[in-house]
């Protein structure tokens, strides 16, 4: 509940103003440092779910770093790596399932989580194709997106 809560406040806050707020800007002092130092890329072309997203593991403890494309994906991945990664699979330019099937079968990636999320596809059959850890179908409870993150990434 106080998840929809904050949805709503974040949703407000963002129609009042106007202009973008970026989450990872955002210090929450109060939240257990064992979730701080996980890092969490969110690669989503829908830049209010990939906003809703973020701002929701940020309020959770983690640290998030996001990209729209699979080649903003790609550069990220050039420099940074994450220990979990929430992958769309409609991307604007490239496949969640072939993105997640390429980390998995290259040796330096193959262990990094991956959560795929899709509206379209069917959970066995993602799982199964891209070899990927967990599914979220959307649209998705943010305590059910929480609920899988945390059952990747323990504490």
């Amino acid at each position: 509940m106080r998840y929809y809560l904050l949805l709503i406040a974040v949703l407000v806050f963002y129609t009042l103003f106007q202009k973008p707020f970026t989450p990872s800007l955002v210090v929450f002092s109060n939240k257990r440092l064992s979730a701080m130092d996980k890092l969490i890329h969110v690669v989503e072309d829908d830049e209010d779910i990939r906003f809703i997203v973020e701002y929701i593991l940020i309020e959770s403890g983690y640290r998030v770093e996001s990209s729209a494309t699979a080649k903003e994906f790609h550069t990220y991945m050039a420099r940074v790596r994450p220990d979990l990664i929430l992958l769309d699979v409609m991307l604007p330019d490239g496949n969640g399932i072939e993105l997640c099937r390429d980390l998995k079968s290259d040796i330096k990636t193959e262990d990094i989580k991956i959560i795929i999320m899709s509206a379209h596809a069917a959970e066995k059959a993602v799982l199964e194709e891209a070899c990927a850890d967990d599914f979220i179908s959307k649209p998705f409870d943010l305590d059910y997106l929480i609920d899988h993150v945390k059952k990747i990434l323990p504490a």
